[in-house]
């Protein structure tokens, strides 16, 4: 459920916990014994997995992307990716753009 509805903006901890009629404190602790992350993290992880896709596969603006993945704010998206990526969306996408031209030229 969580990962069908990853790219939902209002996709919260208690939303998921009311869908399947538990609380959210046992939906918290079912993510961190599944997959050792809490929910939050669980979350920010799919959606930017999603966003390094999007990054790689479109020319969409980051605004864009940003939205698309479920982030509120360009910022905040910048932000988060940053911390998991080591680098901006932007950096990341143009350091792809320049790999991809170094493959080609040597083709």
């Amino acid at each position: 459920y969580i990962d069908a509805n990853l790219l939902n903006p209002d996709l919260s901890l208690n939303g998921v916990a009311d869908h399947f009629g538990v609380s959210g404190k046992f939906v918290g602790s079912v993510c961190k014994n599944a997959f050792g992350v809490t929910y939050l993290q669980y979350v920010r992880d799919g959606r930017i997995r999603h966003a390094a896709h999007l990054l790689e596969s479109t020319d969409l603006p980051l605004e864009e992307i940003a939205l698309r993945c479920g982030f509120n704010s360009n910022s905040y998206f910048t932000k988060i990716f940053r911390r998991s990526c080591g680098k901006t969306p932007n950096a990341y996408r143009k350091e792809l753009q320049s790999l991809e031209k170094s493959v080609i030229a040597l083709t």
